[in-house]
């Protein structure tokens, strides 16, 4: 059966070539199969350094287009502060891009913001990153296909990123580092600011973020918390008769009854309920206190302490808030530049340049470590491509070295058969296809074994380089397959070009 598969895949036409073709087959690769077998060895090894090269490769290029690595941070640091205007206009121009290969300038800032334990109101201070919508550095964060994006809003590439200004992106370790265990439910999460407590939505909850910080947020909420709230309207501190708290308990009627009887010392004239989702499925009770009275935010505090003191249930302090403030906010005076590039090439240029022009100083660590990015990326393709032309020159030198010794062999044969009239053009043919039956059952039992070894490399590592279904290994197939028919021709003619006179007597 197999035979006759063969047959029709090489177009064998005639008892006699079909006989001819496999009975040398036959001769070639031994009756132990030592031909094939040395010749699969040789070949699994090829696409096993292949795999790897390409796999590390593809590593390497998804490494050096992720904005997290493609980029240059910059300190502004007071002694050229008076620069940075000048430094992003110019390197804004189109000019300036092409020649160092940027792709976009930001600019950011990084803090420190005291986040609470929404069940045991403990403060965490944790570390934010500003983060403009239109950076291309926040569509990596958010790409669909990275794999970065646990749960909440992911970016398709398609379009403007649409989401809240006043959103938070955190870290998975950073929100169990606050004690949620399922982060994939957390909706809001409680900030201090000064003596407030907000809680902004959770956009998205990723695996990494730039800077080693915990979340990012927009330049415009940044500035909605730190500025004073007198200038933002972000939150309402004019004196007003109303204090809202927030309680996991969800019995309304025992929450209006507790906070009437904890607060002694204040009269509470009326009360409202609401509620909202901080969890997936678990109901949280907002409650509004009216009192008779105006009081200030200083004595409001005083109150939510007496409420928290008196009660046996659990209460924060909730305080209304303001996104949409009718001010777009921006930094006007930002902490950091960051350079991001399409390619690493012209890192040092840039470096030398930011010296030259402005006297800023661009750290040597950082410069150093994207060329050596770089270099090893140039490298890793140089290497590949050296191995590659080795086990080209490995395989074709044993498959003729085979062929040759067998020809060689069967000289005198090949001299009666050439004087009983077979033509040259047979002969060659003949052999042609026998290589080929003989190379593609190798490179089938290669490919084999490579696959059977992707597949538990997969189950045992938990990060595996190693990409031998990629079509670069076809193209390697393709031009080992193509090499190694030209040089058999090559020899086969050699040998055919003498008489049958030559080839009988070994002349």
């Amino acid at each position: 059966m197999m035979k006759k598969i063969v047959s029709i895949l090489l177009n064998i036409k005639g008892d006699f070539q079909n006989l001819f073709i496999f009975n040398e087959y036959e001769e070639l690769t031994g009756k132990s199969k030592s031909g094939i077998i040395t010749l699969s060895v040789i070949l699994g090894i090829t696409f096993l350094a292949l795999g790897y090269a390409i796999g590390g490769i593809n590593y390497l290029k998804e490494k050096m287009d992720d904005p997290f690595t493609n980029w240059v941070n910059l300190e502004i640091k007071q002694s050229y502060r008076d620069k940075v205007t000048n430094v992003q206009l110019e390197m804004e121009r189109d000019s300036m891009k092409s020649k160092f290969m940027l792709n976009n300038i930001g600019q950011y800032n990084i803090e420190f913001l005291p986040f609470v334990n929404y069940m045991n109101g403990e403060e965490y201070n944790i570390r934010l990153r500003t983060l403009d919508l239109e950076d291309n550095l926040l569509g990596e964060i958010l790409s669909s296909s990275k794999g970065n994006v646990v749960s909440g809003y992911s970016y398709n590439g398609d379009g403007p990123i649409d989401i809240e200004q006043c959103g938070i992106i955190i870290k998975e370790s950073s929100l169990r580092s606050l004690g949620y265990e399922d982060v994939e439910s957390v909706r809001r999460i409680p900030i201090k600011v000064e003596n407030f407590v907000v809680y902004p939505e959770i956009t998205a909850v990723v695996k990494e973020l730039p800077n080693l910080v915990d979340f990012v947020i927009t330049p415009h909420f940044y500035t909605l918390l730190i500025e004073s709230f007198e200038t933002t309207n972000f939150i309402n501190i004019s004196s007003s008769n109303k204090i809202e708290v927030i309680s996991p308990e969800t019995d309304k009627k025992k929450l209006e009854d507790d906070v009437r009887k904890s607060l002694k010392n204040f009269s509470v004239a009326s009360t409202d309920t609401r509620e909202i989702e901080l969890v997936d499925g678990e109901i949280s009770t907002i409650v509004t206190l009216y009192f008779n009275d105006y009081f200030r935010y200083s004595v409001k505090d005083t109150i939510v302490s007496e409420l928290k003191q008196n009660s046996s249930y659990v209460y924060n302090r909730f305080s209304p808030w303001e996104c949409n403030v009718g001010t777009l906010y921006n930094i006007d005076d930002p902490y950091y530049l960051s350079f991001n590039f399409d390619q690493l090439d012209k890192v040092r240029d840039f470096k030398n340049h930011m010296w030259d022009r402005y006297e800023v100083e661009i750290s040597m660590d950082q410069v150093e470590q994207k060329e050596n990015f770089a270099l090893v990326s140039n490298l890793t393709n140089f290497i590949s491509l050296i191995l590659f032309g080795f086990s080209i020159l490995s395989i074709v030198f044993y498959v003729n070295s085979l062929l040759r010794t067998h020809l060689e062999k069967i000289k005198m044969n090949l001299g009666t058969l050439k004087a009983f009239g077979l033509n040259n053009n047979f002969l060659i043919s003949s052999y042609l296809k026998i290589i080929l039956t003989f190379i593609g059952i190798s490179i089938a039992i290669a490919y084999v074994i490579c696959g059977i070894w992707d597949l538990l490399e997969s189950r045992l590592f938990s990060t595996s380089y190693f990409d031998v279904f990629n079509y670069k290994i076809l193209i390697a197939i393709i031009v080992i397959i193509i090499t190694a028919l030209i040089t058999s021709q090559r020899t086969i003619s050699k040998t055919l070009l003498k008489t049958p006179g030559d080839l009988i007597y070994n002349r």
